[in-house]
């Protein structure tokens, strides 16, 4: 531990230990995720297997279904946990196994049947982001633990900031490899890599200091626990307002699988400009996070989140009106904005709002309501395209865009009272 890397760090408080093994954990795993990106490359690959619109929207929907439901069942556990280290721990090595076993998959089984490597591909895929979806509300609650209040937003904006420089050369890379003639090796080739990230980061991982705290004593049967969530809804509106304002902003996204797929057949664009594409959804991603970083101390949370709707309701609108690729290439520059409002914003804003002793419930409620909308959301996007062609998703994604920005201008309110106390 006085050594990572070569970086001397032996005299720093413990909180600043964790606050940059954590970030570079962080660039490790954004990187990893570049290599596989679920709006670019799984499209890209799904759609050179012969697989329709449909299947692409309802894959990104599933895989984002599977990551958030299961979260309700393992948040009352988390929050029983004195630590929450090892659980993370586990769910991060399903995950990194599942990378490889996805890889082999492509390079192994596809060239014998492109149908059967895809079926388990794609079960691979599910695979991967139930366990890292199990292990997020431990994640969210164990970097709040260890973080102090006043620099949790800067934690979660910093790591994506700098993990998205690394993720700019790691898009680079993919996209030199998606564009070499190996067909479907070069696919199994930046699953492989993402792998070797992912376990990477995991390492860096395993170097987190937590300290034991106590918890409060919750009995009860899951049963019991999910009766209690329309009583949590009912006294707290300000977070049913904001949970009805994250189904708009879900129903706004229905649209980011498609933009690759329609890219490639509006403007008969190369293999290469998947790589294009995900650096320029990283580019946003790594502008959003430097802007949050010191807009969101001003101003709160808040404004990232409507940063990042007001950015997918542009995006569509270029989709639907944009002739030219010059033009349409902005679409994923603001699909990276979106991403990063998500990613970052979102979590601090919850926290922000949630019982301290909740945390953990508040992002799997948050969650689970919002799951049925993932699984359908970019299956109907699919299916719209599939039958009245691209415009229809693109223009619903705007209603609903729409209708989240009112929300979060006019209805939603961030702080919070805590022991008499605004903050």
């Amino acid at each position: 531990m006085n050594n990572i890397k070569g970086l001397k760090i032996r005299n720093l408080s413990k909180a600043s230990k964790n606050f940059y093994i954590n970030i570079m954990e962080g660039i490790l795993q954004v990187a990893s995720a570049t290599f596989i990106n679920i709006d670019t490359v799984v499209p890209a690959l799904i759609m050179g297997l012969g697989g329709p619109n449909s299947l692409v929207g309802l894959t990104r929907g599933f895989a984002t279904f599977i990551l958030q439901m299961p979260q309700i069942i393992a948040a009352p556990y988390i929050e029983r946990l004195p630590l929450k280290k090892g659980f993370v721990l586990r769910s991060r090595l399903v995950y990194t196994i599942a990378l490889l076993a996805s890889g082999l998959a492509i390079g192994l089984l596809t060239k014998i049947n492109g149908t059967l490597g895809l079926v388990v591909f794609l079960i691979t895929l599910f695979i991967s982001w139930f366990a890292w979806g199990l292990g997020d509300p431990a994640w969210v609650d164990l970097m709040a633990k260890i973080n102090p209040s006043h620099k949790l937003g800067d934690f979660f904006t910093t790591r994506f900031f700098l993990g998205n420089i690394a993720g700019i050369f790691a898009s680079y890379a993919m996209g030199s490899i998606l564009s070499l003639d190996i067909h479907p090796y070069n696919y199994a080739l930046v699953y492989i890599i993402s792998f070797i990230l992912a376990g990477s980061a995991n390492y860096v991982f395993t170097l987190t200091q937590e300290d034991k705290e106590p918890v409060t004593e919750k009995t009860g049967s899951l049963l019991s626990y999910l009766k209690k969530i329309p009583n949590t809804l009912h006294e707290d509106p300000n977070f049913s307002l904001f949970l009805v304002a994250n189904l708009m902003y879900i129903l706004a996204t229905m649209s980011i699988p498609l933009f690759v797929v329609y890219g490639f057949r509006r403007f008969s664009l190369p293999q290469s400009f998947t790589g294009v594409a995900t650096i320029l959804i990283i580019t946003g991603q790594l502008i959003g996070a430097f802007l949050l970083r010191f807009v969101s101390k001003k101003f709160g949370h808040k404004i990232g989140l409507v940063m990042g709707i007001t950015s997918i309701f542009t995006a569509n609108l270029i989709a639907v009106f944009a002739e030219v690729p010059t033009l349409y290439y902005a679409v994923f520059f603001l699909v990276g904005l979106t991403l990063c409002s998500n990613n970052t914003s979102k979590f601090a804003f919850l926290v922000n709002i949630a019982p301290l002793d909740q945390r953990p419930s508040y992002l799997a409620y948050i969650n689970a309501c919002g799951s049925p909308f993932v699984l359908i959301s970019p299956f109907l996007g699919g299916i719209l395209a599939d039958k009245l062609g691209y415009t229809a998703p693109f223009l619903t994604a705007l209603l609903s865009a729409s209708i989240c920005l009112y929300l979060l201008v006019f209805k939603v309110t961030e702080k919070r009272k805590v022991e008499g106390i605004i903050v």
